[in-house]
């Protein structure tokens, strides 16, 4: 390019494309807001500070809704329903409810993720009655597949969690 204009007034100037501060520029994160992505979550009830663990492959925002529909529908589908419906809580704003525990896509490992978690906080007593494992520690899940006689239990959680 330079050659081109060699014989005129134009001159040219080079700039480095490898600076300091170009180097250490840091990449815009995507930052995608916590309600719209999918996972393990937990909803804490305000009024007494229990927890509900739940999973869902769809975003946060969608799972709460269906939750509230719950509510207003006086639905037994939810067991975060059904404990505000019991003992007469007020839900609060998602941004104060519900909060992303785990950031996961694969519908297949879902549900052990939700177990650990689930176990976890049963152990700490922070888990409303409605949640509580049943059948000597099964869960809901557990169970399911018990009478369906395929009984799946995921190995490694007893060990993770103790």
């Amino acid at each position: 390019m330079t050659y081109l204009f060699k014989h005129t007034d134009i001159g040219f100037a080079f700039r480095s494309t490898n600076t300091i501060q170009q180097l250490t520029k840091t990449e815009p994160k995507n930052h995608t807001h916590e309600h719209n992505r999918s996972g393990i979550n937990k909803l804490t009830y305000n009024a007494c500070k229990l927890l509900y663990i739940g999973q869902t492959s769809r975003n946060l925002k969608q799972r709460y809704q269906e939750h509230i529909r719950y509510i207003w529908n006086n639905g037994p589908q939810s067991a975060y329903a059904q404990h505000i419906l019991k003992n007469q809580h007020e839900y609060g704003p998602i941004t104060d409810t519900i909060t992303l525990l785990k950031f996961e896509q694969k519908n297949s490992i879902l549900i052990p993720y939700e177990q650990l978690y689930i176990q976890t906080y049963h152990q700490n007593g922070h888990l409303i009655p409605e949640q509580n494992t049943t059948n000597h520690g099964l869960s809901s899940y557990d169970s399911y597949h018990e009478v369906q006689g395929h009984r799946k239990r995921w190995t490694g959680f007893e060990t993770a969690i103790t």
